[in-house]
């Protein structure tokens, strides 16, 4: 697997990981609104494409970036500071659709960088990429 290859993979991981905690954060708080379902089968989604990221990094030897601790302190930290504040469905919608912008964003970025890429890693980048808008469509409803 090439680096830009790799590149790519990892920031469609990492994008997943920010996503899979903030969830985790703010399902707490909404379990038994209308949005804990959708939220949670958001969260399903990115954990399942996480871990053919995983499975298939692991195929090739190669390895991904771990999330810094200091990344996930600051995600956790903000999401619990922003909850306290507003914990209102409409906040909370806002929050993920700005958060899904910045992954979404973060992965078009690695894959205009990247010239040639494997067909099934560009799947994978444009899969997260479908997830995150799609997400971000759901979510409009709540605002």
């Amino acid at each position: 697997m090439r680096r830009q290859e790799i590149e790519v993979l990892d920031e469609v991981y990492q994008g997943c990981q920010m996503g899979i905690e903030a969830l985790d954060e703010i399902l707490e708080k909404v379990e038994k609104e209308p949005i804990g379902k959708e939220l949670h089968e958001h969260q399903k989604d990115l954990k399942e494409l996480q871990e053919e990221i995983y499975q298939m990094v692991q195929k090739s030897n190669e390895e991904l970036e771990e999330s810094g601790i200091v990344k996930e302190m600051m995600l956790k930290g903000s999401t619990k500071w922003n909850l306290m504040f507003d914990g209102t469905v409409s906040h909370i919608a806002e929050m993920l659709m700005q958060g899904g912008n910045m992954g979404v964003i973060a992965v078009r970025k690695v894959l205009n960088r990247s010239e040639q890429l494997d067909s099934q890693i560009r799947e994978i980048a444009e899969k997260f990429i479908c997830l995150e808008e799609n997400n971000n469509e759901k979510m409009k409803a709540y605002l």
